[in-house]
């Protein structure tokens, strides 16, 4: 998925939603794995992510987070979210610092959105005229949600987002991902996920992954220089700024 770094159609993709990192993978994984992580499975042949992600500690999250093998697969991704949860025990309070900068990034990798966006790009006039629309949708197609939604929210107990270490940019996303989180719960609900949304637009967040994601989307707008583009768009239609 390299390839959209360099196409210009998915630049509004990327400012919604940076699935892929920025970086190559080296050091603990080298080379080797990172060919086997990006090697396509048979559906037959998957193995169980759990299997293919290695204990995770302060010292190892950011090669493992720049793997483009994990950061491409919500699977993957969700399962070192669940080992960054695991880590986050016994670790030290700088360690815990590092271990929950990092979560943000995988959360939104594990969280399915990336896909769901990746089916809307054939028609990206509606990413530029409906930004709210979008990420509707997107929620509506994506699959570990909640999951990585719920995760985040328990790693990122005592978590201050103004400790100046994670980028506006990490700290918008991870917003709209616990947002988005709480929006899927009410798929099911009358009004579903937009009636949601609007519910929310017009009312004060509730404890928990609410504020929470209101708290991270405020410290983005504090650390952000310029807050025009889809993105900060997507923040003011959802309510969140």
């Amino acid at each position: 998925m390299e390839f959209l770094k360099n196409c210009k159609k998915c630049t509004l993709f990327r400012a919604l939603f940076p699935l892929l990192p920025l970086a190559l993978a080296a050091g603990l994984l080298g080379s080797s794995c990172t060919d086997f992580y990006s090697t396509s499975w048979a559906s037959w042949a998957k193995r169980d992510p759990h299997n293919l992600i290695p204990p995770v500690n302060a010292g190892n999250i950011d090669e493992l987070v720049s793997n483009p093998g994990i950061a491409g697969d919500p699977d993957l991704s969700l399962a070192l979210l669940e080992n960054i949860e695991d880590a986050m025990d016994g670790a030290s309070d700088e360690d815990k610092q590092v271990l929950q900068d990092a979560a943000l990034e995988v959360a939104v990798n594990a969280s399915g959105l990336g896909q769901a966006l990746t089916d809307l790009l054939s028609d990206i006039d509606s990413l530029e005229d409906d930004p709210k629309g979008a990420v509707i949708d997107a929620i509506n197609g994506a699959d570990n949600l909640e999951a990585a939604s719920s995760l985040l929210c328990s790693i990122l107990d005592g978590y201050d987002p103004n400790n100046g270490n994670a980028s506006p940019e990490d700290l918008a996303y991870a917003a709209v991902l616990l947002l988005a989180g709480e929006a899927k719960k009410a798929e099911s609900e009358p009004g579903g996920v937009d009636g949601y949304i609007d519910d929310f637009s017009g009312r004060s967040p509730n404890p928990g992954a609410e504020q929470l994601a209101v708290d991270l989307a405020a410290a983005a707008l504090d650390g952000a220089g310029d807050t025009s583009g889809p993105l900060w768009d997507a923040l003011r239609d959802l309510g969140l700024i």
